[in-house]
This record gives C-alpha cells, structure tokens and sequence, in this order.
C-alpha cells in the first residue's frame, strides 16, 4: 500500500488516469471529462468549462499546470508579423493550442482546426464553441483524400496516428491539403500562415507536399518530426525547406542550427521544430 501511495503522490492526477484506463469497465465508458476553471489562467477564464480526454499523458499535464505546450504560444506571439494571420492546426486534438491563442489576444483573422478522431473532435468543438472566426474539420490533412484506419493510443489521446500502427482504430477521413487550400484560397488570400501540424507521422511528408503557393505564405511553421524513413527518402528536399526559415528552435525555445537538426535526424531523435522566417 505503502509503494502505491508514493506513486500515487509522486505522478499525482498521472496514476490516477493510468489505473482508469488499465481498469476493465465493462458497462460504462468514460469518454470526456467536463473541467471547470476555478480561477483566470493561460485556458480561459474562471467558470469556463474545457473538455479532455482521459489519458495518461495530455489531462494530468493540463490539470497540474492549466495549459498544454505553451512553448508554441510564446513562439507565436514573439514572430507574429502583423494582424493578417490565417492559424493552421493539423492534429488539434481537443483544440487547447487554438484556446490559448484566443485567451492570449494575439492577433489572427481566422483558425482552421482539423482532427480526424470523432471522439477528440467532440471534445473540441466543445472546447472552441461560439466562436465565428473558428472552422472545425472533422477529418485529417494528407496528401490524399481516402478513408482509411486512424490507429489509436488510448494512455495518448494526441498519438492517434495514420502511421503509427496499434492494436486499436476506426476509420476515418482524410482530405488532400492541397486541394483543401485550393478551394479555401479566399481564405488564405493576402494573409499570413501561422502553420502547426502534430499527425504522428505526417509531418514531414505534409511540410515538404505542401505546394510553393501555398508554402510562401507560411511565415511560422510548427512541426513534429519523428518519421525518419520519410526524411532520409527525401533528405535534400526536406532540408531545402527547413532552410527557407531563418529562426529556428527547438520545443525549449532554445535556437537550434540546421546542422544540429541534421545530427538529430541522424540520431532518429523525435522533437518538435519552430520556425519563423
């Protein structure tokens, strides 16, 4: 008992979700937990009500600290250039990015959310209700439009995947970016991308498949990288993209170098790269 509590009291709210998840709930499920704001902090303000998935990793970090990669905020509110900005969230999960932009008053026109799992979507369109300068899109962003299995994490709520594979998925919808912005030009015309993708996996392909007229108007880009199979598959051409933004940093807002991002790929380190040109 003694080794339980000490866990417990070391991974705090951590524990608690893992032996939830662990547990075999055999007539119930527990598909969304309703968090109301007890005081002002960097997820809205008091009163207000954000919906999580119960995980292992996203809802005891958001609980313990009341915010979720704030490291992205910060990055974004010192390279913003000017009031005509378009944000991009491709994996937006419970949409908690877009949530801390809008409690943080930077100056975007315009949010496109896109999360294919319909679980997660519910949760954030909860989350980024009554709000008219915010599109939700319940489906993925590829380089194709098919349907096909979206392999899920239930310890991760953002490590649903169309690449990683795992034991649990549903099928869901994927839309071609490229044909997305296409038809959504009005939108994206005579403004800025604020760009951030987090698709475990797709990234990469995402960042160097974006097509030119639509990858010069990104003026910040956010992305994960850990698919290095794709990059070493197109190493010149990834790079040749990495180097059109002249700051570059690391998920600690430390600057990191192009060869250090190279030394890392060959490392087959998984981290997350912000960029501003």
């Amino acid at each position: 008992m003694k080794k339980f509590l000490s866990r417990l009291i070391k991974g705090k709210f951590k524990t608690i979700f893992k032996s939830l998840l662990e547990s075999k709930l055999k007539n119930l499920s527990i598909r969304k937990l309703v968090i109301e704001l007890e005081k002002n902090c960097l997820l809205g303000k008091k009163k207000e009500k954000i919906y999580l998935i119960p995980d292992e990793i996203i809802t005891p970090y958001v609980l313990k600290n009341a915010c979720w990669d704030y490291e992205i905020i910060q990055f974004i509110k010192k390279y913003i250039r000017n009031n005509n900005n378009i944000f991009i969230d491709i994996g937006a999960n419970v949409g908690l990015i877009t949530k801390q932009l809008l409690v943080s008053n930077i100056k975007i026109k315009k949010y496109l959310c896109f999360e294919p799992d319909k679980n997660t979507f519910e949760c954030l369109k909860e989350n980024l209700s009554n709000n008219n300068i915010i599109s939700t899109y319940n489906y993925g962003l590829g380089l194709k439009t098919k349907s096909l299995k979206l392999y899920k994490n239930k310890m991760n709520s953002g490590d649903s995947s169309f690449v990683k594979k795992s034991r649990i998925y549903e099928i869901c919808k994927m839309n071609n970016i490229n044909s997305f912005l296409k038809k959504n030009y009005k939108i994206i015309y005579n403004n800025n991308l604020i760009y951030k993708s987090d698709t475990q996996g797709m990234d990469e392909e995402l960042f160097i498949g974006l097509q030119d007229k639509y990858f010069k108007k990104i003026k910040i880009a956010i992305i994960e990288i850990t698919n290095h199979k794709f990059i070493a598959k197109n190493y010149k051409k990834f790079f040749s993209k990495i180097k059109l933004f002249n700051k570059l940093y690391d998920k600690k807002l430390n600057k990191i170098t192009i060869n250090q991002i190279r030394n890392r790929v060959k490392n087959k380190e998984e981290f997350d790269l912000l960029m501003s040109r």
